[in-house]
């Protein structure tokens, strides 16, 4: 995984129209979202998913339904970030398509992870 700040692209340390300012507040969790997204569909040991599709697990594993033997800190990161990288994934299925205007589902991410969009930064 490789991590970059393009944070200039939209810091509010920049005078920023009342648009961007909007875009800004409502993407914050953004960046924290797809990471552990990438890090839980990317980087699972191998046959933890059993050969089942990355969704379709996350869903299952909230609902309650886990594999036999997940070492207690990878079953503590998918309890964590299961909720929200389901609703990111959800979220760049739909952006990749069905429409490129798909709403950032801020407020979902926020009721699942417990933390205020300013606490993800």
């Amino acid at each position: 995984m490789y991590f970059a700040d393009f944070g200039l692209a939209l810091s509010s340390g920049f005078e920023l129209s009342s648009t961007e300012a909007e875009f800004l507040s409502d993407h914050l969790s953004y960046d924290r979202c797809d990471a552990v997204s990438h890090l839980l569909r990317h980087h699972l040991p191998d046959g933890l998913r059993g050969g089942g599709e990355h969704q379709a697990f996350l869903r299952e594993w909230i609902a309650g339904n886990r594999p036999a033997g997940v070492p207690r800190e990878i079953a503590a990161l998918l309890d964590r970030h299961s909720p929200a990288a389901v609703i990111i994934g959800e979220f760049q299925r739909r952006w990749l398509t069905v429409s490129k205007r798909t709403p950032f589902p801020a407020a979902e991410i926020e009721q699942v992870s417990g933390t205020g969009a300013a606490a993800s930064h």
